[in-house]
């Protein structure tokens, strides 16, 4: 996500990250992550790095938004924005083989694009956004890995027991992610 650097990966493998959703030759940028990932790997103090891809949907497309831009009421600063698919980029991430990535709705009106991105890719991306009991299923069948929730569980700051007791029960704890 934008403005944000997970442990372990540099500003760098951002960059190669931005450069991979709009660089026509993907595979240059691809080798550049495997050779890195293989040259770690004979560390035994270092984990090799694990690029987990992510799809965020914004109006039914794939697009990079300002973190912290995306407000009830207002129009989000948009990066970027694709004219590829959700499918698309699914179909990407599973020829380059990086399971473990995610779909993320922000805000209504992208459950087709984010339903055609877990078909292309099944069983190799998590979900979420809006994801609650009622619907948690249907992104499962359509081939998500995980589903991934936050606000549905988290009220007023605090884990509410009931609700995560009642995703537990809809998806099993193996299926769930917490964020």
């Amino acid at each position: 996500r934008p403005g944000a650097i997970a442990p372990g990966l540099s500003r760098f493998w951002l960059l190669v990250w931005n450069i991979r959703l709009v660089a026509p030759n993907r595979w240059f940028i691809l080798a550049i992550v495997r050779r890195q990932a293989q040259s770690n790997s004979g560390d035994k103090r270092r984990k090799p790095v694990r690029f987990r891809p992510c799809i965020d949907l914004h109006e039914g497309c794939v697009k990079q938004i300002v973190g912290g831009s995306l407000r009830d009421g207002e129009a989000p600063t948009t990066n970027f924005q694709s004219e590829r698919s959700s499918g698309d980029f699914a179909r990407l991430y599973c020829e380059d083989d990086l399971p473990g990535g995610h779909v993320i709705m922000l805000g209504k009106g992208n459950e087709p694009a984010a339903v055609e991105a877990l078909g292309a890719y099944s069983g190799g991306l998590h979900v979420g956004g809006g994801i609650a009991p009622d619907n948690a299923l249907l992104y499962l069948h359509a081939g998500a890995s995980h589903v991934i929730v936050t606000s549905y569980v988290f009220r007023n700051g605090q884990v509410d027991a009931d609700r995560l007791s009642g995703m537990v029960t809809a998806v099993g704890r193996n299926r769930l992610v917490l964020d």
